[in-house]
């Protein structure tokens, strides 16, 4: 058995799922498009919530938390600061929040901060997305307020509390590199540049554009990548995209019915099309969610446990590839009801056999192909994450004596 209750120490935890920015490729959005997914059930965990789910033996020995999510921003939660003081004071466990900087205000943040500065064994930090400068952050982080950022960036430091200042680098923000470091130097952040996702067309000898729509499908602009050497993918070869109009569903909310039998058609038409693909034949996974220190779980903001973020990603989506759509008719097979943390407690989920049965069973030791969960061979059968992050010595600047080490 991979996960159980007695071994599941880490926990990565989607505070909201609601957000000020639209970042072209977050899933909330459609088709990097202004249009909120309207399957959405917006929403953000309470202090009541986050306690029932987590009861305080569970906090105790826990080891590790991160306040990331999928689909929003957790300072978007009401509760936010007592859920982080509830962790913070009743554990010694490392503890990352990750956010776009500009939601609350420079009061809030010194709170914050001076929260994350309590003596700690383990490393407690903020993790800011800023991606550029105040000419270019908001290419990417649509709707960010620069200023706003500024602000609550300053007051989170001015506590002495350790921060990461996260650089994702394209073609529009490269050139300012050094100049976001020198100013993340002055702020006392530690700075982390990185090479985005969001370039690939499923063939690996290409790249492309990510382009940008508004809330209707009209074409707004193009966001290029970075030069190769700050790729992921560092083909040469251009896949050429149109700037016509795409689809965006409308806006009107569909009832839970009309939302089941739109997925139920999808599963049914097009998932006995899938074949396990070639390139993962005769690979392992090597689950991101199994540390040598514990295992890892991921919690949406409507308290649905699942093994690790991509996954929920892929469920809290309007994602319809078939690797997508075969983690949907899993988790429908399984039960929804009883992966819910309003439902079950989570000793009793993780004790169900519901992530080993749904997931860990469904990787190398699967009989059959076709039996193999392809996701998971596509995000943890190979290193994706090994040029991620830009090393010091690639940068044309200074080596940064501030080291943040990372939370697992």
């Amino acid at each position: 058995m991979v996960w159980n209750y007695k071994d599941t120490l880490l926990v990565h935890v989607e505070l909201s799922n609601m957000c000020n920015a639209a970042c072209p490729l977050c899933p909330r959005y459609v088709n990097n498009s202004l249009r909120v997914n309207p399957e959405l059930d917006l929403g953000s965990v309470s202090l009541d919530d986050f306690k029932k789910w987590f009861p305080l033996d569970f906090v105790q020995k826990s080891k590790g938390w991160i306040f990331c999510g999928t689909n929003g921003d957790p300072m978007m939660a009401r509760d936010v600061y007592e859920i982080l003081e509830y962790v913070l004071h009743n554990s010694e466990a490392k503890v990352q929040v990750n956010t776009n900087g500009s939601i609350r205000d420079g009061e809030f943040w010194e709170k914050i901060g001076a929260l994350f500065a309590e003596p700690c064994v383990n490393s407690r930090y903020v993790v800011f997305s800023v991606d550029g400068l105040e000419d270019t952050n908001h290419i990417y982080r649509r709707n960010v307020k620069w200023d706003r950022v500024m602000e609550n960036m300053g007051a989170y430091s001015k506590s002495g509390s350790t921060g990461i200042w996260d650089f994702l680098i394209f073609k529009h923000n490269e050139h300012q590199l050094d100049e976001a470091e020198a100013l993340c130097k002055k702020m006392g952040l530690a700075f982390s540049p990185k090479r985005p996702f969001g370039f690939e067309t499923g063939n690996p000898d290409e790249y492309q554009d990510l382009m940008v729509y508004d809330i209707d499908g009209n074409f707004l602009y193009r966001i290029e990548p970075a030069s190769e050497e700050w790729r992921l993918n560092r083909s040469l070869n251009k896949f050429q995209k149109g700037e016509e109009k795409i689809w965006v569903p409308g806006k009107e909310k569909k009832s839970k019915d009309q939302t089941e039998e739109k997925w139920n058609g999808l599963i049914e038409r097009d998932l006995p099309k899938y074949q396990f693909p070639e390139r993962f034949k005769g690979k392992s996974v090597s689950c991101k969610s199994c540390h040598p220190i514990g295992k890892e779980i991921y919690v949406d903001c409507k308290g649905n446990v699942m093994p690790c973020c991509f996954v929920g990603t892929m469920y809290n989506s309007d994602f319809q590839h078939h690797e997508a759509l075969q983690i949907k008719k899993h988790l429908h097979d399984w039960g929804l009801d009883k992966i819910n943390l309003n439902n079950h407690s989570l000793e009793e989920i993780l004790d169900s056999k519901y992530l080993d049965d749904v997931f860990a069973n469904r990787w190398d030791g699967a009989k059959k192909d076709e039996d193999k969960m392809g996701y998971c061979f596509n995000t943890c059968s190979v290193d994706h994450m090994k040029d991620l992050f830009v090393r010091k010595e690639e940068l044309p600047i200074s080596p940064e004596k501030h080291e943040i080490k990372s939370l697992i």
